[in-house]
């Protein structure tokens, strides 16, 4: 919408900045026909991380055949990732493992995780950042 200027009109005298909103003079340099300054640029607000991939399970050569996690981090969510957090469930049948049933066993870890546990068991693991916990990777068995 433009903005009109009229000269020559002292009718109106200084009630014509009340009828406008706004005098000549406030136009500044710009004039009516000046640029309007873009409105700032708002980033996405964050949130909870993407989840974990590439978990892999193996043996620890140290400390017994406890089962040692690793995995790849997520895209962040736009805050930074604090952490991971794990899962374990009891194997299914066949050595698969099941879809529910994961209890916490720890968090605020990093890679690689010790787990410190030596049995056949199924893991997840789902990242964590300031606006919350991410959805877990997908299940990874291993047998001690």
């Amino acid at each position: 919408m433009g903005v009109v200027i009229i000269t020559g009109v002292s009718l109106l005298g200084g009630q014509l900045s009340s009828v406008f909103g706004r005098t000549a003079a406030s136009l500044g340099a710009a004039g009516a026909g000046g640029a309007v300054a873009p409105a700032p640029v708002v980033p996405p607000a964050a949130t909870v991380p993407g989840t974990v991939s590439g978990v892999s399970a193996s043996s620890s050569s140290v400390n017994d055949g406890n089962t040692v996690l690793d995995w790849s981090a997520p895209s962040t969510g736009g805050s930074p990732i604090t952490g991971y957090s794990v899962y374990r469930a009891d194997e299914g049948s066949g050595n698969s493992c099941p879809s529910t049933g994961y209890s916490s066993v720890a968090s605020s870890v990093t890679p690689p995780f010790n787990t410190g546990d030596d049995h056949d068991n199924c893991w997840r693991v789902a990242a964590v950042n300031a606006v919350g916990e991410g959805l877990p990777s997908t299940a990874v068995y291993h047998d001690s």
